[in-house]
């Protein structure tokens, strides 16, 4: 029978590992799910307000997820309601709680996460933090660059510093082998453990710091949350960088190609800095630039660096919290580290070609399902880099199915004058446009049945003007929306993994928005006939 290591935060033996075998472990998920340990109920209960009756009553009508994922205590009163003698005693043996003379504690903390149960140190305080071998919960990094995941079919992924193994279960699903490696090694006891609960058997452990433990080999996809924060030495903080400023970014983003297939894309989530005599992108554009490989870059967040480190502080008694503050400022002075940005990088490795950059300097909202809308951007990308300029005018677009779309009017003698139009994704990255109406007159009309050529004349011919200038006037936002995303080239579909096809649910998307643009059309084209009548009169 398959057995288990892990290793778990007890107090009084915090290190101590415990074996368990695989019917143990499919017993505690089951009890998960026979006991509505479900991510809808956990996210009622951590509303951060104290005050919230629906987080009160799910927390005492839910004592399981008071008590695995929110720390607290039972009594064995309630803890008898929740588990029989055996299932209890499965729980002590796995290093997952332990027992008082009164009471039932927690020693980890349990995330439900995407159809995941996700095991972890239950604390994040300055003494945990102190820890070296800490195995960090699910964080919003995690999350960000999860959700952000290309997902589609690959042979062999890897998971460079997986801790707990958050994006090694996830890219599980739609890989046939992943690689997860850890320099902790009781980060990696927890991964081993989590991918056991969760009935994961296609990842393969390996300790060894970044790519030293993968020498050789290549993936189709590469995912990273490194420790990342920017720190001096002398703080020994958990994951300082001990290298100059950002200098481990750069070697990630110099390093990842070697182990890429061609045609593979790489993810990661990190900090980099602004020094104070360039701009934000200076550092980042010219590591990119020498990769080898089509990059984007999305910045999503910017601090000072005292924020930045008192965001780091937090936690820390007042006494050392001074020194080490002051450690940090010295550093990032000596460093000339005007802010600390962080966001998401995706590279693409391109053999035979020219490569492209794309740098962002923020990110929208994400959905759950943003990687698809990633791998299209990548494609729309390549598309661009193909059409240059006029070329466009010869492309059949159609605006991509599930765009909202608001207007803003303001009154006129004549009645009610569009104002602005703005479109809104509502899947995928939350882009947001902002167009002059007599635009919005050639994107509503893109249906995915006419040349952008034809478009544009049509509109030339409706204004009285040159189609040369009209092209000119609107070609830029339209690269622009295309590039976004808003606006698809018609001779394909994309499905969620981005891969062309032929979709007849495409083409009903297509043939519905067909008849909103007309609609939209021929309201705009009334409007300004009204306006060039009421002009005359």
């Amino acid at each position: 029978m398959a057995k288990v290591k892990i290793i778990v935060n007890d107090q009084s033996s915090r290190d101590s590992v415990r074996i368990i075998d695989a019917d143990a472990i499919e017993r505690i998920r089951m009890w998960l799910i026979d006991n509505r340990y479900a991510e809808s109920a956990t996210r009622a209960l951590t509303k951060d307000s104290a005050n919230d009756q629906a987080a009160a009553k799910i927390a005492a009508e839910l004592p399981a997820v008071r008590l695995l994922l929110g720390g607290s205590p039972l009594t064995l009163a309630e803890a008898k309601k929740l588990f029989t003698s055996k299932d209890l005693k499965e729980w002590i043996d796995a290093g997952l709680l332990a027992k008082t003379k009164k009471r039932v504690l927690p020693l980890v903390r349990i995330t439900p996460y995407r159809n995941l149960f996700i095991v972890s140190d239950r604390e994040w305080t300055a003494e945990a933090r102190s820890r070296p071998d800490l195995a960090t919960g699910l964080t919003s990094n995690s999350i960000r660059l999860a959700d952000f995941t290309i997902r589609r079919d690959a042979r062999c992924t890897l998971d460079v510093g997986t801790g707990i193994g958050v994006q090694a279960m996830l890219a599980a699903k739609h890989s046939e082998q992943v690689v997860a490696t850890d320099s902790n090694s009781r980060a990696l006891e927890f991964a081993r453990f989590n991918a056991a609960l969760n009935g994961i058997d296609n990842i393969e452990f390996i300790e060894g710091d970044l790519f030293e433990a993968v020498a050789g080999r290549t993936f189709d996809l590469i995912l990273s949350n490194p420790p990342f924060s920017l720190s001096p030495a002398s703080s020994c903080l958990d994951d300082g960088q001990p290298m100059d400023s950002d200098e481990s970014v750069k070697q990630f983003i110099q390093t990842v190609p070697v182990f890429l297939n061609n045609g593979g894309y790489a993810q990661i989530v990190c900090n980099w800095v602004q020094a104070s005599d360039e701009s934000w992108t200076s550092r980042l554009s010219e590591s990119l630039k020498s990769s080898g490989c089509d990059a984007w870059a999305v910045r999503d967040h910017s601090s000072s660096p005292a924020d930045y480190a008192r965001m780091w502080l937090d936690g820390y008694d007042s006494s050392n919290a001074e020194k080490l503050f002051g450690d940090w400022m010295s550093y990032c002075e000596k460093q000339a580290i005007a802010s600390i940005d962080g966001g998401l990088i995706t590279m693409r490795r391109s053999d035979g070609r020219q490569n492209w950059l794309r740098v962002d300097a923020e990110l929208p909202r994400i959905y759950p399902d943003a990687g698809a809308h990633v791998a299209r951007c990548f494609w729309l990308q390549d598309f661009l880099a193909s059409v240059r300029g006029a070329e466009l005018l010869n492309e059949v677009l159609y605006l991509l199915p599930g765009v909202e779309l608001a207007q803003t009017s303001k009154p006129t003698i004549t009645g009610w004058k569009p104002h602005s139009c703005q479109f809104t994704m509502t899947r995928g990255i939350g882009y947001v446009a902002t167009l002059d109406p007599a635009i919005m007159r050639v994107v509503a009309a893109c249906n995915g049945r006419l040349q952008l050529g034809r478009l544009l004349e049509a509109v030339a011919a409706a204004d009285g003007e040159d189609l040369e200038v009209i092209a000119t006037r609107y070609l830029g936002a339209i690269q622009k929306l295309v590039m976004l995303g808003f606006l698809l080239p018609a001779r394909h579909g994309f499905n969620e993994d981005s891969k062309i096809t032929d979709s007849k649910s495409d083409q009903l998307a297509l043939d519905a928005g067909c008849h909103a643009a007309e609609i939209i059309c021929a309201a705009t084209h009334a409007q300004g006939c009204d306006e060039k009548e009421a002009r005359s009169a």
